[in-house]
């Protein structure tokens, strides 16, 4: 991780995004109000370094990390919601239905994007993210991700909710 300076790229290039990504592992610590607020909930039950998801799809993924959420107790604190539709009742683009959703008390929502590794090429995502947080919907993006390429992803600037991306252990493949 680190900067982008020194790459070639034009200067409207980094202008328009964050030279910085908040990408860490679950445990590291962060001093964003925000994810000690509202994230660390979320990436603390991946914590523990003997979990190695292994998946067969993206909706096998989802089940793993909604029941890791589950045996943690997760759910008792926030309210978390499936596949959810965030261009429903807005102007925003169709195709923007997320993961999860975690809605706290307060009325603050987390946007959660589960992605597996190998299948998804790093400006999709990056697009896909995008148009989630241009809905209105979300206050915070949470990545959850175990593919490393994904660390690498440029955050448009004028975007007023904040993106961090979590690594997770895990692969495609059966035991």
């Amino acid at each position: 991780m680190g900067s982008n300076a020194g790459s070639g790229e034009s200067a409207d290039y980094l202008d328009k995004h964050y030279v910085h990504r908040d990408c860490v592992r679950p445990g590291q610590s962060q001093t964003s109000p925000i994810w000690n607020a509202y994230l660390k909930l979320l990436v603390d039950p991946f914590v523990d370094e003997d979990i190695d998801f292994r998946y067969c799809d993206e909706d096998e993924l989802h089940e793993l990390i909604w029941q890791r959420w589950a045996d943690a107790g997760v759910d008792n604190d926030v309210s978390i919601d499936h596949e959810l539709d965030l261009s429903e009742g807005t102007s925003a683009a169709k195709g923007c239905r997320i993961d999860f959703v975690a809605t706290y008390d307060e009325g603050h929502r987390v946007g959660i994007e589960i992605k597996g590794a190998g299948w998804w090429a790093l400006d999709v995502v990056q697009d896909q993210l995008v148009r989630y947080a241009e809905t209105g919907q979300i206050d915070s993006l949470l990545l959850l991700t175990a593919d490393p390429e994904m660390t690498e992803i440029d955050w448009p600037s004028d975007l007023t909710v904040p993106l961090f991306i979590v690594l997770i252990t895990g692969r495609r493949s059966r035991l």
